[in-house]
């Protein structure tokens, strides 16, 4: 199993596209998204049902190393800070499939 720091991001839809441009530009290859997440926080509640992806959330989570989760949080954080959203670092591990 390969170490890595697992980030997981939750920002309005429009706002996704940013976060992938910028883990693009980092070098994080890999990522998953689910769009229509629904759920409480400091704004308020978010809702999937009826919403475009001006009103949505996205969940967005990579496995990666520290230094590119640390550069990813430095790229996005003004955005989320802006325009609300949250990020969530853990240690995880990786199933190496080789």
């Amino acid at each position: 199993m390969i170490k890595v720091k697992k980030v997981e991001i939750i920002a309005n839809c429009m706002d996704a596209r940013t976060v992938v441009k910028e883990m693009d530009q980092i070098g994080i290859d890999g990522y998953s998204m689910i769009r229509g997440v629904s759920g409480r926080g400091k704004h308020g509640k978010t809702r999937e049902e009826g919403y475009t992806d001006t009103m949505a959330s996205c969940y967005i989570m990579a496995a990666c190393p520290e230094a590119e989760a640390e550069a990813l949080i430095v790229a996005v954080k003004p955005l989320l800070k802006r325009f609300g959203g949250v990020i969530l670092v853990s240690d995880a591990q990786v199933v190496d499939f080789e």
